[in-house]
């Protein structure tokens, strides 16, 4: 319990007051493409984004393979 409790907490200090940019796109259109949501959180990222929320698996797959 400890190791989630210190992960939760670094995790809080490392987005508190900063902005978490929402990259989804509506199911069916045409910038509901992986590697446009995936460009879309890069972006986010290049431009001080603390953090990104995405919305699918296939998405989140993805995101990690090319934001940090």
């Amino acid at each position: 319990m400890e190791n989630i409790s210190s992960e939760m907490q670094r995790i809080k200090t490392a987005i508190e007051g900063g902005l978490i940019v929402s990259c989804q796109a509506p199911a069916g259109t045409p910038l509901a493409e992986p590697a446009i949501i995936a460009a879309f959180a890069c972006t986010a990222e290049m431009n001080g984004a603390v953090a990104v929320r995405i919305d699918s698996p296939e998405h989140i797959r993805a995101v990690r393979r090319r934001v940090s």
